[in-house]
């Protein structure tokens, strides 16, 4: 990390820990945990002035609607946005244990079967 750069320690009731579930070009997961109630979540922090593209920018607020309305145990819940003038968050439901991409791949075939792939 750059000198004159800092670690961004704190958004809204959410602590952010050092370790960064996943990445994007504009975002990172990080592992969080809520203040008050004390659980871990996955903090998505998408960094605003990375953002260039006006159609993107739209699509930020768009994707927290849309995963406001998903209700499936195989997909993970939408808890809360926090919105600053640098920084847009969604926090949703922590699960350890890798990503979907990381089953996968680990798995001999390169592909879950059926019965797998259902659960």
């Amino acid at each position: 990390m750059a000198a004159n750069q800092r670690r961004l320690a704190a958004i809204g009731n959410y602590q952010l820990s050092s370790i960064t579930i996943g990445k994007g070009s504009f975002s990172k997961v990080m592992l969080a945990n809520h203040i008050i109630l004390n659980k871990s979540v996955a903090l998505k922090v998408m960094s605003l002035c990375k953002i260039e593209d006006p159609y993107v920018k739209k699509n930020v607020q768009r994707e927290a609607s849309i995963m406001s309305k998903l209700h499936h145990p195989n997909v993970v819940a939408l808890h809360e946005v926090c919105s600053t003038k640098d920084f847009f968050c969604l926090a949703m439901d922590f699960y350890s244990g890798g990503t979907l991409c990381d089953l996968v791949q680990d798995h001999p075939s390169g592909k879950l079967d059926e019965e797998q792939a259902k659960f």
